[in-house]
């Protein structure tokens, strides 16, 4: 268990990114303050026999830090949840591989309006995109034969079932703060298709939905 401040900012690392992504995630958090203190924990994913090359090593280690590990599968989410079933910290802050930072206080900002009463997410993008209405949108083309056109109406009820029509409005999975106790609660769906990950950001029962549905 790993926990010392009352909020941890989680960073994501894979390693089939290579280090680029990674030395600018670092540039940008330099050179932003976040206006509060904090502690920094660096998700290591996919990276072999939980060896870190010494490249790695030495950008990390210039920033006061834990890490955990875990292995190249389940997209960013499920690295997010395990790292939420280790950390102690009331709050919990994650920013994918390829994040940049752009403003000064930029946890500061974020963290006053996550502790606002009745508030349980707050994040620093969002959309109302609709899977569901993306694939109406996608599927309207000219006679198909019999076969597609069954496997296209399938989908559909899919989509339609797991997802609301557009607009949708829902928060990003990326550079968003939360409670810990809130996303180990609404974080049990095992995520292991694309579709997955979609109806976790946005699907009626993902993230933002059942945040919403608990008022």
């Amino acid at each position: 268990m790993i926990g010392l401040s009352e909020i941890c900012v989680v960073h994501l690392v894979r390693k089939c990114n290579g280090i680029e992504p990674v030395q600018r995630f670092l540039e940008s958090y330099r050179l932003h303050p976040a206006g509060m203190q904090h502690d920094l924990l660096f998700i290591l994913k996919g990276f072999d026999d939980e060896i870190l090359p010494d490249e790695y090593r030495s950008l990390l280690d210039e920033y006061p830090h834990h890490v955990i590990w875990v292995e190249d599968h389940g997209f960013d989410i499920v690295p997010y949840t395990v790292a939420a079933r280790m950390l102690e910290q009331r709050y919990l802050c994650f920013f994918n591989s390829f994040s940049i930072i752009l403003g000064d206080d930029w946890l500061a900002k974020l963290y006053r309006q996550v502790i606002v009463p009745g508030v349980g997410i707050a994040g620093a993008s969002g959309s109302w995109e609709s899977i569901y209405t993306n694939c109406c949108t996608e599927h309207r083309e000219g006679p198909l034969p019999l076969p597609k056109r069954l496997a296209r109406i399938y989908d559909m009820r899919v989509r339609k079932k797991l997802f609301p029509p557009f607009p949708n409005p829902h928060l990003r999975t990326n550079g968003f703060i939360i409670s810990r106790e809130l996303l180990n609660s609404v974080s049990k769906r095992r995520i292991r298709t694309k579709l997955d990950a979609h109806r976790f950001e946005s699907g009626r029962d993902g993230l933002s939905g059942s945040i919403r549905s608990m008022g």
